[in-house]
């Protein structure tokens, strides 16, 4: 199990609530639910300890924006995850960017935002911030859901 205090400390340096209930009759977010610049909460399952880098490159990880990555979920956090690193908890974004979500691949939307935006990687998520965006929420139209979620606020 996480010690309380590795769970404050983690809450302090990310900018975000875990381990907060979840109700299960939370509404799942979908594609019309999030906009670039809108405020949004969303809640999230995340897993603190790395599986350290992709040994096929597959999810383009030399090129992504750095930040903390979420996966939302208004499920509880099933029991025994929590000993294994998992968190749960709610998000708040005040300005992010909302993306097409292609895939994770080498020419998704990781891709996308290096091609607009000339950066990579923690220079990426630095221009970002700069531009006065919070983090990076894909969506998907073909899945009317949400996909991968970045959070800038672990730079604050």
């Amino acid at each position: 199990m996480l010690s309380q205090r590795l769970i404050i400390n983690f809450q302090k340096l990310c900018g975000l609530r875990l381990n907060e209930s979840i109700a299960p009759a939370a509404r799942t977010l979908t594609y019309n639910d999030v906009e670039t610049g809108q405020p949004v909460s969303i809640q999230f399952v995340r897993n603190t300890v790395s599986l350290g880098p992709s040994k096929t490159g597959d999810f383009a990880q030399n090129i992504e924006p750095h930040g903390t990555y979420l996966q939302q979920s208004t499920q509880p956090l099933p029991s025994g995850l929590e000993a294994q690193g998992w968190v749960s908890g709610t998000v708040s974004f005040r300005n992010p960017l909302v993306v097409e979500y292609i895939s994770t691949g080498p020419n998704g939307w990781k891709s996308e935002l290096v091609k607009t935006y000339g950066k990579k990687g923690r220079a990426l998520s630095q221009l970002l911030m700069k531009q006065g965006y919070d983090g990076v929420i894909t969506r998907d139209s073909q899945q009317n859901s949400l996909e991968e979620i970045v959070s800038f606020q672990t730079f604050v």
